[in-house]
């Protein structure tokens, strides 16, 4: 595959931590410096097959010592991008690194240079072992969410940016968590970011219809909860999420927009 000589290149990300959720299921911790001012944190989410073939859910580019963390674990194999207009500089890095990894998203690339060689379908359930696909309906762009079914520990909901908790994250620092809070996104142990909500948002009559969505991704069993950016919840997901999605949809301005669309 030839690749055109970008611009512009990815983010590189220092490994913090990896941590281990299975036996073959681990999330690595990454923070980057932005603008020289702001630390940021992202989580790629690393799912182990056959002993040494790695999926990569959302990943971000690491520098030597990171890669080299990962690389430990095995081969990577695969990615998954839940929002597939996002990341694209750090799949076209692991597209052209690894010429055996394949790219899955919810949608077809308009960039020649990094292609789906599967699309997402909600779900769907034969992706990957254990692994249930959930994809929004009433988003601007083709977006998704994995819920990683581990019984024994709870099941793991993987979003883009959809659901996120910040509130304790202290991989990031104080520019970072002024601007955050500033954005409504330390509001509870989970949100859903007021900014992701406006990118997402389309039509008189679309915070209803999106409010729907969620409630759908409500009826997924699921306990546990990590996003491409934030910390993870590790019990209790669910109900955080329910009141997540209070704040951002009260049943009062649904009902009202309702009655002025009538």
């Amino acid at each position: 595959m030839a690749f055109k000589d970008d611009k512009e290149s990815a983010t590189v990300y220092t490994v913090q931590s990896v941590e281990k959720l299975d036996d073959n299921v681990f999330c690595i911790h990454a923070t980057a410096r932005v603008r020289k001012v702001a630390r940021i944190n992202r989580n790629i989410i690393v799912l182990r097959h056959n002993k040494r073939q790695l999926t990569l859910i959302s990943p971000v580019r690491l520098d030597e010592e990171g890669e080299a963390k990962l690389l430990q674990l095995g081969t990577p194999i695969r990615i998954i991008r839940l929002a597939p207009t996002q990341g694209v500089l750090h799949d076209r890095y692991y597209l052209r690194k690894f010429p055996q990894v394949r790219r899955w998203a919810p949608a077809e690339s308009s960039d020649d240079d990094v292609p789906v060689h599967r699309l997402l379908l909600d779900e769907d359930d034969a992706i990957l072992p254990a692994c249930h696909v959930f994809c929004f309906q009433e988003t601007a762009e083709p977006e998704c969410a994995l819920v990683l079914l581990q019984d024994y520990v709870g099941n793991l909901l993987v979003t883009s940016q959809a659901l996120q908790a910040h509130r304790e994250n202290q991989l990031i620092n104080i520019p970072m968590r002024a601007k955050l809070a500033s954005d409504g996104m330390m509001a509870g142990e989970a949100v859903i970011p007021p900014p992701w909500l406006k990118r997402v948002t389309h039509g008189s009559n679309h915070r209803k219809r999106l409010r729907a969505d969620f409630e759908r991704l409500l009826r997924l069993d699921f306990d546990r909860l990590v996003s491409s950016s934030g910390v993870m919840i590790y019990q209790g997901a669910k109900e955080k999420a329910v009141l997540a999605v209070e704040r951002a949809f009260p049943v009062w301005e649904v009902m009202n927009k309702e009655c002025m669309i009538e």
